[in-house]
């Protein structure tokens, strides 16, 4: 997985277990979000700030021979899923927003 920070330090923290991440206590499974075409998801925190963006790859595709024949005599195929190619994740990571501590006012 390629990572790419926006902003300065500090990020929010991530995980990656296989193929699922976890972002500011949230869980993305690549495998179940993953699509024929691009996917970009975008992730906030509860103040609606960026926390990252997850870019998965389109799916892949290999056609495996099934070891029978057509009626003409060609080979017959079959369409299968290549597992996610995790090298061609992309997490980006935006700057962290932290809130201001409360500061309590004094009474005079």
């Amino acid at each position: 997985m390629r990572i790419e920070y926006k902003g300065e330090a500090p990020y929010y923290d991530y995980d990656m277990k296989e193929n699922v991440i976890t972002i500011n206590g949230k869980e993305f499974d690549l495998d179940k979000l993953r699509e024929d075409t691009e996917k970009e998801i975008n992730i906030y925190d509860e103040d609606k700030n960026f926390v990252a963006n997850i870019i998965i790859p389109p799916n892949e595709y290999e056609f495996v021979d099934t070891g029978k024949k057509d009626e003409n005599g060609d080979p017959i195929y079959e369409k299968t899923l290549k597992p996610l190619n995790l090298e061609k994740v992309r997490l980006v990571l935006w700057q962290k927003i932290e809130k201001p501590k409360n500061q309590l006012s004094e009474e005079v």
